[in-house]
């Protein structure tokens, strides 16, 4: 400082100075939500705008194994949302992913992080016996306003998305059954707050159906006993399924129980034959059916009912043999005639 009289003289202070400083951090950011770009695959996170005026940027962490590392630096208060492609290892189809973000002023000041977000991590595990997928994903955590619940969406074959259903926040799992032999599926979740303003869409998961063939039919084409001393079957199956084997059911009356005697093992043909060796086919007549079993040991078709027939022949007293015998049963068509043969 200088002071100058009315003659011109001048007197001049001493010098003295100190360092400006901005030692207040700038407020704690605010994060929207986390989500994962489905076309990209890579994690997406937003937030609002900085409250503290001399914001020059916002600071991007990720948690790796309990530590909150900085993967990348966005400028510009206005800037409110990122894109992780870097590193390697933040894959969101893997695993859910935390982020959190901080903010930092002019004077390198740096806010704390953020209250962390978790992305929702979807896997999907295909039944193929049971002809399902179920699907499993983590929570989504610190949703703002609150968790209301999850929506469970497919793409089937490139067609429209479908809402499959919606869940409560405890429940992190769901069977979407039953599904189309061969046909792609594309699944994700979104999580969706109180307010129904904020949602988080998972990353997605990609299913080709493959279920067993089932089979269409199986007929009984015959029961007939065979030489006299067995019952012979032979029956026509669906070729074209997915099958381990079919039993040879066998009962006394139509009702049953019906009673497993064997399991025959599927063939070249479409036939299977089976010769019933302990029939008492000179005692009783029986009741035969074929069940089929798919390549994941269910029962999943039986064939018609067929009925062999028991013969019985009684001397009369006026020289005449008396011959009854049961009705066959098991062709579609009644019998067109019984033809009776005779040897001496």
């Amino acid at each position: 400082v200088d002071i100058e009289d009315s003659l011109g003289c001048i007197s001049m202070s001493s010098i003295d100075g100190d360092l400006f400083q901005d030692a207040i951090a700038p407020a704690t950011p605010v994060i929207d939500s986390v989500s994962v770009d489905s076309l990209a695959g890579l994690s997406a996170i937003g937030w609002s705008i900085s409250s503290s005026t001399d914001t020059q940027g916002y600071i991007i962490y990720e948690n790796k194994s309990g530590i909150w590392l900085p993967i990348d630096t966005v400028f510009g208060i206005n800037a409110t949302s990122y894109i992780n492609s870097l590193p390697s290892w933040s894959n969101p189809d893997s695993s859910a992913l935390s982020y959190a973000v901080a903010v930092f002023d002019s004077c390198q000041n740096t806010s704390p992080i953020s209250i962390n977000h978790t992305t929702v991590f979807l896997s999907s595990r295909l039944d193929v016996c049971g002809g399902g997928v179920t699907l499993n994903w983590t929570p989504y955590v610190n949703i703002p306003g609150g968790l209301a619940g999850y929506r469970v969406y497919t793409r089937e074959n490139n067609g429209p998305l479908v809402l499959l259903t919606t869940t409560g926040t405890t429940t992190l799992s769901f069977l979407h059954s039953p599904l189309t032999q061969f046909s792609e599926y594309i699944y994700a979740v979104q999580a969706f707050s109180s307010s129904g303003a904020v949602t988080s869409t998972s990353n997605t998961d990609t299913v080709l159906a493959y279920v067993p063939m089932q089979p269409q039919y199986a007929y009984l084409r015959y029961a007939t006993v065979q030489n006299n001393n067995h019952v012979s079957l032979k029956c026509l199956i669906d070729s074209l399924a997915n099958i381990s084997g079919c039993r040879v059911m066998r009962a006394e009356n139509t009702v049953g129980p019906y009673y497993q005697i064997a399991i025959v093992p599927p063939n070249a043909t479409p036939f299977i034959v089976y010769d019933d060796y302990n029939a008492e086919i000179n005692a009783k007549s029986y009741y035969y059916k074929i069940i089929v079993i798919d390549s994941c040991g269910n029962n999943v078709i039986s064939s018609n009912v067929a009925r062999t027939m028991l013969l019985t022949a009684d001397a009369g007293k006026d020289m005449k043999n008396i011959i009854t015998w049961n009705s066959y049963e098991g062709w579609p068509g009644d019998v067109y005639v019984y033809n009776v043969y005779r040897k001496i």
